[in-house]
């Protein structure tokens, strides 16, 4: 009984990181997204930059409607290509 118990403890903390993982990505794909709709910010940007950054943050949210269910690493690995990305565009303002 005590050896289930930690068994779902166990389980339970992997889902637990998944989904903070998933809001993490998401939630950044959301920011950046209300970023890119300041006029002021983007009146500074490239319009090829601007243009690359709404593409992978729609793109990132597509892949998450339909990868609802990856696993926390997968989820790591998009937010970091999306903040890659985004963070080398606004370096440039």
């Amino acid at each position: 009984m005590i050896a289930d118990a930690e068994k779902y403890r166990k389980e339970d903390e992997i889902q637990h990181e998944c989904i903070l993982a998933k809001n993490s990505l998401e939630s950044y794909c959301f920011n950046m997204k209300a970023t890119i709709s300041d006029k002021k910010l983007t009146d500074k940007m490239e319009v090829h930059d601007k243009k690359k950054m709404i593409d992978t943050i729609e793109d990132t949210i597509k892949w998450l409607e339909i990868n609802q269910f990856a696993i926390k690493e997968e989820f790591e690995y998009k937010l970091k290509e999306v903040e890659k990305l985004c963070s080398s565009i606004m370096r440039k303002l």
